[in-house]
């Protein structure tokens, strides 16, 4: 018997495509939001890259944009601390529900 699989696969190489409709998306927003939708857009970052270091890279160069901006070890922090194996992961979609609850 086969079960459907609970949890997303590891992407271990990201979708070009995909990333660069985060990177996009990230150009539209302020990286100085809310501490609570900003930790949403890092996840979103992290589901859409596999958790890869390129998307590490577009988490950290978006949010060192901003005044909030700790420094790339909060970053890499936040990071290590998300994973893949989510039932409801946080995805691209949240990112554009983000971008359209700024306009």
């Amino acid at each position: 018997m086969s079960f459907p699989q609970m949890y997303p696969r590891s992407l271990s190489q990201p979708n070009p495509a995909n990333l660069e409709r985060v990177r996009r998306l990230l150009e539209q927003l302020d990286p100085d939001l809310p501490y609570a939708d900003w930790l949403r857009a890092l996840m979103g970052i992290y589901h859409e890259s596999g958790g890869s270091e390129e998307g590490f890279e577009i988490a950290n160069a978006w949010s060192s944009l901003g005044q909030k901006y700790k420094g790339e070890k909060e970053i890499r922090s936040k990071w290590r601390s998300f994973t893949l194996k989510l039932r409801r992961p946080v995805t691209i979609g949240t990112l554009i529900q983000i971008v359209n609850s700024q306009h």
